[in-house]
């Protein structure tokens, strides 16, 4: 018996702004799992809030973010999406 692993939205690309005085922008290309690409963008409270809401919009369906702390330290973390 051999289950099929669901096929899930791809990051093709992103571009993120951040900055103090300035709008958190983040701009992403998506690539579903039937091949198509939607690009979308964002403003969000900082550049990753930025980037999980493009991908949101360009995915139009409910996404989670999980965090894990990194091996750089405490306050470095790796953002992991799952569409």
């Amino acid at each position: 018996h051999i289950e099929k692993i669901p096929e899930h939205w791809k990051i093709v690309g992103f571009q993120a702004v951040a900055g103090t005085d300035v709008q958190h922008i983040a701009s992403v290309e998506m690539q579903g799992p039937d091949g198509d690409t939607a690009k979308e963008a964002a403003c969000g409270e900082g550049p990753v809030d930025a980037v999980f809401k493009a991908i949101q919009r360009a995915t139009r369906g409910p996404a989670r973010r999980q965090e894990s702390p990194s091996q750089h330290g405490q306050d470095c973390q790796i953002h992991t999406f799952r569409c």
